[in-house]
């Protein structure tokens, strides 16, 4: 830490004796050595790498183009608060769409052009059950089987600069109403596709789907449907679950995938599940029943990729344009 006579500071990470040598000769001959000292520091920072998970857009619904709105604008305020060269990326774990239309497919381009032009990339996306069925609910698995075809599912993305493999899975394979599953062929294609990676040992694996993997709790602002007061919580769960949840997880274990990201109930949630952290985000256009007349829900993740571990924020906003806060915070080691 160097500072001034009038208490002007900067902070620079030094390396070794003779960085620091070099440095106090920058002060005893730059007249404006604190501007000089900050820009060499600026210099030698690392950039960071950000990747907002979004989820259950339902393009499409009554009243979403005011909270899509709603969502750009938190969106460009957040990254305005990052550093000009930090990098940033989008994952979208699903149900872009309330249903597979024509109309409502332009409008998630429309948006899916707007993130690109946030982070110059396509944002990372994988299906849920409304982008295949309409309004979500299948009913002999007509469009679900065809899916992972067009997705092309399952598939990988790699990050080299943090070294991470993201999983791509479609959790929309079979199941009736809103269920999900992977499926043996898509896990054992995937297993396919990870032995064939160069120096697998050396990346940070995370699993993308729609579907959530373990129980989540209701939350205090969650106001429950006609329906849901009526039929019990068990059957509402077996409606919406991931048939071969407990398999799948098993099969992460053992592939060592340290993180999971998902979507679906609509509720964010951060949990550990035998040794693997998994994280849901919530509805990102606020899609969801508030107990409180007036307010909805808008969520959606910040996280702040390192090389020993992931920084994730939650953020939500229950009146819009009220501003979002942050609900919760925790650093997940690798």
């Amino acid at each position: 830490m160097f500072w001034d006579k009038n208490n002007n500071f900067a902070f620079v990470p030094v390396e070794d004796e003779e960085e620091l040598l070099y440095l106090y000769k920058i002060i005893y001959y730059e007249r404006d050595s604190i501007d000089y000292l900050r820009r060499y520091a600026n210099k030698k920072r690392k950039s960071s790498y950000y990747y907002f998970h979004l989820s259950d857009l339902h393009i499409g619904t009554r009243n979403v183009d005011v909270s899509k709105k709603r969502l750009k604008s938190l969106i460009t305020k957040q990254i305005s608060a990052l550093e000009p060269d930090d990098n940033i990326d989008f994952i979208i774990t699903g149900d872009a769409v309330d249903s597979p239309t024509k109309v409502n497919n332009y409008g998630y381009v429309d948006f899916s052009e707007f993130l690109e032009s946030k982070s110059g990339k396509k944002p990372i996306f994988v299906l849920g059950n409304h982008d295949v069925n309409i309004k979500g609910l299948a009913f002999n698995h007509r469009n679900q089987r065809l899916a992972n075809y067009v997705g092309n599912y399952p598939d990988i993305q790699i990050n080299d600069e943090i070294k991470v493999i993201f999983l791509l899975f479609n959790s929309n394979t079979n199941g009736n109403f809103a269920e999900g599953e992977i499926g043996q062929q898509q896990m054992s294609e995937m297993g396919n596709i990870l032995d064939n990676v160069t120096n697998l040992q050396e990346y940070k694996l995370v699993a993308l789907l729609h579907h959530h993997v373990t129980s989540i709790e209701t939350p205090g602002f969650y106001n429950e449907k006609w329906y849901e007061k009526i039929l019990s919580q068990r059957f509402i769960e077996q409606t919406l679950r991931l048939k071969d949840a407990d398999i799948f997880l098993e099969w992460l274990k053992i592939r060592n995938v340290s993180l999971v990201l998902h979507g679906h109930k609509h509720i964010p949630y951060i949990c550990e599940h035998n040794g693997i952290n998994i994280i849901a985000c919530g509805s990102s256009t606020g899609q969801v029943s508030h107990k409180e007349y007036g307010k909805t829900y808008l969520s959606y993740n910040v996280l702040k990729f390192n090389m020993d571990n992931v920084v994730c924020t939650q953020f939500a906003e229950e009146l819009l344009g009220a501003g979002a806060k942050d609900i919760r915070t925790v650093i997940i080691e690798y």
